[in-house]
């Protein structure tokens, strides 16, 4: 018997919201990154607890959950929401398809992203040339996010031993378990710096620990004020990379899975895509990422 199947066995349909939604927290502990599993659980205690305490999670309607996201617009507990019921809907205890969050997010948010032309390659790979001397932990970092669309945290959390030949497994992404693949251009910029014994971190400190995310956004914004490139986030470089996979004719749902983003309906889809194939197009990205970047001078 599966785990899915087993843990569907053990639950009441009747189940409500609050047991569920603790169970979900257990069923996905090892999946998700320490900060992530905290964000959850604020989550699930707090806001969505008030919301939907004494309601049976398989009468949760989209009417009610709009309600309460147009009252509270509260995106992250949203985004929790909607794991839970799609974890309900794998353990049956929703009829598939039926996950009451889904496309809120998407019409409600007022979001912008940033995207980079070439040229703002170009300006961003200038910027980052002139830091390396002084932070060259910071700016290998950084470049590796543009590569890759790798999450800061995934940067910053990124270790030798997740490296499995071609690919880069990280077990503590920010929702499950993802590959990231070792392309080319990433392989010469890990290759353009030794390896410090000891050091079990790819992005270290002087003192050979992992540098901090909040660090590294201090740099980041530190260093476009001293460069006058103002306007991008670090998060724009996985937006950014997006926008070229498109661009270059890569499907979403690979971009989709490239990225380790966990809407139910992608996901689905991905099934039919084999690993060359995901290779294949993350190659084609970062290839394009890397002729406007250029190459980091060491």
């Amino acid at each position: 018997m599966s785990t899915k199947r087993a843990h569907a066995s053990q639950i009441d349909p009747d189940i409500q919201f609050l047991p569920f939604a603790r169970l979900y927290l257990k069923h996905r502990h090892h999946a998700k990154a320490p900060a992530t599993r905290a964000c959850d659980r604020h989550a699930v205690e707090g806001v969505l607890t008030e919301a939907f305490h004494g309601m049976r999670i398989r009468d949760i309607t989209r009417t009610q959950v709009r309600r309460w996201y147009e009252a509270t617009n509260a995106t992250r507990a949203l985004s929790v929401l909607s794991q839970i019921m799609q974890h309900a809907e794998e353990l049956g205890i929703r009829p598939e398809g039926s996950n009451p969050c889904r496309g809120l997010r998407r019409k409600q948010t007022e979001f912008r992203a940033r995207y980079a032309s070439p040229e703002d390659y170009r300006a961003i790979a200038e910027l980052l040339q002139v830091e390396f001397k002084k932070y060259p932990q910071y700016v290998r970092a950084v470049w590796c996010m543009l590569l890759t669309g790798m999450r800061r945290g995934e940067v910053c959390g990124f270790l030798w031993s997740h490296i499995d030949n071609d690919r880069i497994v990280i077990r503590q992404a920010k929702h499950h378990p993802r590959v990231v693949w070792l392309t080319p251009p990433l392989q010469d910029l890990l290759h353009g710096y030794p390896r410090l014994r000891r050091v079990k971190h790819v992005f270290c400190n002087k003192y050979g620990a992992g540098i901090q995310p909040s660090a590294l956004t201090n740099w980041w914004g530190g260093a476009r004020r001293r460069r006058g490139l103002d306007g991008f986030r670090l998060h724009d470089f996985r937006h950014s990379y997006v926008s070229v996979a498109v661009n270059t004719g890569v499907s979403l749902r690979t971009t989709g899975d490239l990225l380790g983003h966990t809407d139910r309906e992608s996901t689905l889809a991905y099934a039919h895509l084999s690993s060359p194939r995901k290779q294949q197009a993350s190659e084609q990205i970062a290839q394009h990422i890397a002729a406007h970047l250029g190459c980091l001078e060491n």
